[in-house]
């Protein structure tokens, strides 16, 4: 999508509904007609990153009883997510440009696509801790697993460099999800052993 492409190099501030247009072949007009203006148009340029990025971790998680197995499934899902190969280049680069430069789409995506699957990794992490653990320890643990997974898409340009024959494959990102889960899941355990304060 050549909106998602000018988007992500130039950012929402930089970027015009005029490049947009003419790099499409599309007429101005029809921009403002189906999106309303730029603020539509990069709206819906995020809304169509994150279908095309596949299912949100959180509704493959859904109803699996057992917490810890939950967590595994998370953790894959999460990480076939971040790193598919399929997923448009430009929406990573868009995302990461976002963080750095917030704007109102980024309350939005909060609200309508993190939060909820925020709550519910936060639940499976209460359910594994136990009903003695502070919301501030459930919160921190949450923080801590999500981060694991975030590092592999931020830093697989130096991890590629570190660890040139390492592989991308499917199968290695299945991999690297048991592996979060597993660090985690260890982690979790000691919490849970000593009390769950914090």
């Amino acid at each position: 999508m050549t909106a998602g492409e000018v988007f992500a190099r130039r950012g929402f501030r930089d970027s015009t509904v005029r490049e947009i247009s003419t790099l499409a072949g599309a007429n101005l007009a029809a921009v403002n007609y189906h999106f309303g203006d730029k603020k539509g148009l990069y709206h819906a340029v995020i809304a169509c990153g994150h279908e095309a990025a596949g299912p949100m971790p959180a509704d493959e998680a859904a109803g699996i009883s057992d917490p810890r197995e939950a967590l595994r499934v998370y953790c894959r899902a999460f990480l076939r997510r971040i790193l598919d190969h399929r997923k448009p280049e430009w929406h990573s680069k868009l995302m990461a440009r976002e963080m750095a430069e917030p704007t109102e789409a980024l309350d939005e995506m909060v609200k309508m696509m993190i939060r909820p699957h925020w709550e519910r990794l936060g639940a499976i992490v209460g359910a594994i801790l136990g009903p003695s653990a502070s919301p501030r320890l459930v919160r921190l643990a949450t923080q801590s697993i999500t981060s694991q997974m975030v590092f592999y898409a931020h830093a697989r340009p130096v991890l590629d460099r570190l660890f040139p024959a390492e592989e991308w494959s499917p199968a290695s990102i299945e991999r690297r999800g048991e592996d979060v889960a597993a660090f985690s899941l260890a982690a979790l355990d000691s919490l849970r052993r000593v009390g769950g304060k914090a």
